[in-house]
C-alpha cells in the first residue's frame, strides 16, 4: 500500500506540473487576445477620428460657403477633439497590454513587439453540457491531480491500518569456517522474531485518524472541484451563446 501511495503521489505531482504549464499557456493566450483586442480598438478609434475629421472639413467648407451656421463647425470640432482624446486613451491601453504580454513571455518591458497573427471570428460549436463535463474530467490536470492525491491518501490510510498487525521476521546465514588449506566446517544460524505492537496502539490510532482526516479533506475538495467545473462550463456556454446572439 505504501508503494502504491508513492506511485499515486508521483502521478499527482506530474499532473500538477502539467496543470501549471497549462495555466501559463492559458494566461499567455488570454493576454495575447486582450492585446489583439486593444490593437483593434486603436484601429477603430483612428477610423472614427478620420470620419470626424472629414465631417469637420465639410462643416468648415459649408460655413465658408454660407450654407451652415458657425455652431455646426463648433460641434464638429468638439466631436473631432473628443475622438482625439479617445485615440490617446486606447493607444495608452494598447501599449500597457503589450507590456503585460512582454512580461508574460519573458521579454523586457521596453521591447517593441508587433502582433502578426490575428484571430478572425468563427462560429463556436457549443457541445452539450454532459459531454463538456466528461471532457473536462478527462483532460483537466487539476481534476486528475486530486484523483491521484485521493488514491495516495487512501493507500496511506490502509498502510497505517496494517502497522498494528503482528509481524514475523526471519534472519539466517550459512557459511564455512576453518584454516586456509585445512579442514572446513559448516556454520549456519537462523532466528525468527515475532513482533506484536501492543503498546503502540494509541500511536497507530492517531496516525490512522490523521490519514482519515486527510482523505476526507481531499474528498471534500474533489466534490467542490466537480461543482466548480460544472459551474465554469455552464457560464462559458452561456457566454458563447450570448456573444453569438450579440454578434
Amino acid at each position: 500500500d505504501a508503494l502504491f501511495a508513492v506511485h499515486d503521489e508521483i502521478k499527482a505531482v506530474d499532473a500538477q506540473t502539467a496543470s501549471s504549464a497549462g495555466n501559463v499557456i492559458l494566461e499567455v493566450g488570454n493576454l495575447y487576445l486582450q492585446t489583439l483586442a486593444a490593437g483593434t480598438q486603436v484601429d477603430m478609434a483612428k477610423s472614427l477620428l478620420r470620419s470626424d475629421k472629414t465631417a469637420l472639413d465639410h462643416a468648415q467648407d459649408a460655413h465658408e460657403a454660407g450654407t451652415v451656421a458657425g455652431i455646426s463647425v463648433l460641434r464638429a470640432n468638439v466631436a473631432y477633439q473628443s475622438q482625439q482624446q479617445a485615440v490617446l486613451q486606447v493607444e495608452n491601453a494598447f501599449e500597457k497590454a503589450k507590456i503585460q504580454l512582454n512580461r508574460a513571455i519573458g521579454l523586457a518591458p521596453e521591447q517593441k513587439i508587433r502582433l502578426t497573427q490575428a484571430s478572425p471570428y468563427a462560429d463556436l460549436k457549443v457541445p452539450p453540457l454532459e459531454a463538456a463535463v466528461q471532457e473536462a474530467f478527462t483532460h483537466r490536470h487539476d481534476y486528475r491531480t486530486l484523483e491521484s492525491e485521493i488514491r495516495a491518501a487512501k493507500m496511506e490510510e490502509r498502510a497505517e491500518s496494517g502497522l498494528r498487525f503482528p509481524s514475523l521476521v526471519f534472519h539466517g546465514n550459512w557459511g564455512v569456517t576453518g584454516v586456509s588449506g585445512g579442514l572446513f566446517h559448516e556454520t549456519w544460524a537462523a532466528e525468527g522474531t515475532l513482533q506484536i505492537p501492543i503498546f503502540d496502539e494509541a500511536k497507530f490510532r492517531g496516525d490512522h485518524d490523521v490519514a482519515q482526516a486527510q482523505v476526507n479533506e481531499l474528498q471534500s475538495e474533489f466534490a467542490d472541484l466537480k461543482q466548480k467545473i460544472d459551474q465554469e462550463l455552464r457560464d462559458s456556454i452561456l457566454d458563447v451563446q450570448t456573444a453569438t446572439q450579440l454578434l
